[in-house]
């Protein structure tokens, strides 16, 4: 038995020597053309493998240099370990593998080779200093250790653990430096509690769960510092995501720059949490936090903390800060679907603010449909506008405003009453200056309520105006205003006078009238409702470019008055300047009917006188205009008679005392004539024939 044992033992060895050397004299060089070929075959791609070396003894290396597939692939080395083959269920298990200085451009060729395996894995795998290069993609310098990984599978996709470092990543979007991470690959979805890269010149640490198939990318305790993000540098095009989540996310100094849109914020410390975005909707979330500074133009905030929560149809503001050397302090909501803004407190304290040329025009664009003012308050203010269409300066601003709510331009009360209230020390607009001013005024629903609006004006003129505008039927509208030294070119210029008027003018109203719509929307309504007092007087004025005493001078030496139509009277005055000494009048209304019972006005050499009124009731003019002499009796009488748009006028040299006595209420001019003033000229004798 030990002789056939022994024998047995020898046969053994003789055969595993047998195999030995044949594997010995294996020589794999032969083998890499005809595997490179058959690749070629399968894919249409050139294949080529510099160096092919195996190891058919357990367990199984192969070793592959400067392959190359196509123009796509190009690897320096491969190396791999066969832990395992079980040729009746094609199943291959690779102890290790190893990929040395990959590239691969993209898009790879559209067929690629078909592994005769029903199952591979892999568990150990290294990838050194891989490069990817496509038009949408650059990666440059990617180290990877993968372990356990199931590349082949027919019950699931491939999946592993890896570790990762890549040195640069380039997007359209955004670039990505000396980037790490440690996770789980399941298919196309990397999942990884902790990635660590620098982005837009910081660094970025933070979890996350990419869903490729699904566009989609899960963050989750996110830390970004030192970022400073420039828009204007990120082309635009198509996100290849489309949705992105944060659980919470802490950031420290992080800042974002428009240039084109003249927008920066800087330094932004804070947390952001519950974060949401979708492609095609606004984001939500809530964050909050200390900014240094925003700015978009002129327009600066500084040293701002708060909390802003944000979702596709409202945003909600609490902040608090510092600008334009004062300090402000806002809470707000901004409805986007509805164009609603509301205010639900602003504070504006010490601020001296200069605002651009076309900023009204620019506000005007981006104002809401609807703005509601719950409370306003502004103290110390300096505002200085340099818009032409509104020219506006005010210095030590104080003003106070509660539940007001504007549509469109249409004001209304939020809880029944809008209050209003202000002062300030100066307020220039267009020129015209106004000093120690206070408004005091209140909006109901039926009702506008002016309690107070006075202010002091240059050389010692002042305004004192209160009243109310009725809004309601039957609801009473009254002014009263009590004008002081009002310049009359500066007020002409402001209320774009039809005439040109200087010097200063002395003006008392107090009328009353139904302005509200009417239920049958009658026209004119106020006309008949309207009454009260009307008073003015200046003295010294002058209208510029209107010539009167030479023009009576030479009717007065016509043998007939005037035939002119208010038109071309107009047109007759068109010469000259006219200083005027003194100009008064007083009229008084009632039931719609304006009568005069004091008018007149002397000029260097004229006293003119007016009498009668006019009819707003029934739009009728009834007006007496005359030339009186220094016995204030009309020697030239224009009678003004007709509708109030197209009136007709008619002139006569009246005579008898019915034309006497007329109350102007100003004298009779030091260098008028004493006596008559018509002196028509002689007509020249005829020659005898």
């Amino acid at each position: 038995m030990n002789s056939w044992l022994r024998a047995l033992l020898y046969l053994f060895a003789f055969l595993l020597l047998f195999v030995w050397v044949g594997l010995g004299l294996f020589d794999a060089e032969r083998a890499k053309g005809p595997i490179a070929s058959w690749i070629s075959q399968q894919t249409g791609v050139p294949v080529t493998i510099g160096r092919l070396v195996f190891n058919p003894l357990h367990p199984y290396t192969l070793l592959a240099e400067q392959v190359q597939y196509g123009d796509a692939v190009q690897l320096e080395k491969i190396y791999l370990e066969i832990d395992n083959i079980d040729w009746l269920n094609r199943d291959v298990r690779i102890a290790h593998l190893d990929l040395i200085r990959p590239v691969i451009k993209l898009p790879l060729p559209n067929q690629l080779p078909t592994l005769p395996v029903h199952s591979l894995t892999i568990s150990d795998s290294t990838i050194d200093n891989l490069s990817l290069l496509s038009p949408e993609l650059t990666l440059r310098g990617l180290s990877a250790t993968l372990s356990d990984w199931e590349l082949i599978d027919p019950k699931r996709q491939p999946q592993a653990n890896l570790s990762l470092g890549i040195n640069q990543l380039e997007t359209p979007q955004l670039t990505l430096a000396r980037l790490s991470l440690k996770g789980r690959l399941e298919g196309q979805v990397l999942s990884t509690d902790k990635l660590t890269t620098n982005l837009f010149d910081g660094l970025l640490e933070t979890g996350m769960v990419l869903n490729w198939p699904d566009r989609s990318l899960q963050l989750h305790t996110l830390k970004a510092r030192g970022m400073r993000v420039e828009l204007g540098d990120i082309p635009q095009g198509e996100f290849p995501l489309r949705r992105i989540t944060l659980d919470r996310g802490q950031l420290d100094r992080v800042s974002v720059n428009a240039i084109e849109q003249e927008l920066s914020l800087n330094n932004f410390s804070g947390q952001l949490t519950a974060f949401d975005w979708q492609a095609g909707n606004q984001p939500s979330g809530y964050l909050s936090g200390t900014l240094s500074d925003l700015g978009r133009g002129l327009f600066q905030l500084e040293a701002i903390e708060g909390k802003l929560a944000f979702s596709p149809g409202q945003i909600d503001a609490e902040l608090q800060g510092k600008a334009y050397d004062g300090e402000f302090n806002v809470e707000l909501a901004l409805d986007t679907q509805q164009q609603k803004l509301t205010l639900k407190d602003l504070a504006l304290s010490g601020m001296d603010i200069s605002l651009p040329e076309g900023w009204w025009q620019e506000w005007q664009g981006w104002r809401p449909q609807q703005i509601d003012v719950r409370k306003l308050a502004f103290d110390k203010l300096k505002v200085l506008s340099f818009d032409d269409t509104l020219p506006l300066s005010l210095t030590g601003w104080q003003l106070y405003l509660s539940d007001l709510s504007l549509k469109g331009n249409q004001p209304g009360p939020l809880l029944g009453r809008a209050r209003i209230e202000s002062k300030w020390f100066e307020l220039v607009w267009d020129g015209l200056s106004a000093r120690n001013g206070v408004l005091d005024a209140e909006l109901t629903p039926s009702a506008w309520q002016l309690n107070r609006l006075s202010s002091e004006l240059p050389d010692e003129g002042s305004l004192s105006l209160s009243g109310q505008w009725g809004k309601v039927p039957g609801q009473e509208s009254r002014l009263q205003l009590q004008g002081k030294q009002l310049d009359l070119e500066k007020w002409g210029e402001l209320l774009h006078a039809p005439v040109s008027l200087a010097g200063k003018v002395d003006l008392e109203t107090d009328l009353q009238a139904d302005l509200a719509p009417q239920p049958e929307q009658t026209p004119g309504n106020w006309r008949r409702t309207l009454q009260g007092s009307l008073s003015l007087e200046a003295r010294d004025p002058f209208w510029d470019k209107v010539g009167i005493d030479p023009l009576l001078d030479n009717w007065f030496k016509e043998a007939t008055p005037p035939t002119l139509t208010p038109e071309t009277l107009w047109q007759a005055m068109q010469q000259g300047d006219t200083p005027f000494y003194h100009i008064k009048l007083k009229a008084r209304a009632e039931q719609g009917k304006l009568q005069i019972e004091q008018g007149g006005a002397s000029t260097i050499t004229h006293l003119l006188g007016l009498q009668g009124g006019v009819d707003l009731a029934s739009d009728q003019w009834q007006l007496d205009l005359g030339v009186l002499n220094k016995r204030r009796c009309a020697e030239l009488l224009a009678r003004w008679r007709g509708p109030l748009e197209s009136p007709a006028l008619e002139w006569r040299f009246p005579s008898g005392e019915a034309t006497c006595d007329w109350e102007t209420g100003v004298r009779y001019p030091a260098q008028g004539r004493s006596g008559p003033l018509r002196r028509p000229q002689t007509p020249p004798a005829t020659a005898a024939q």
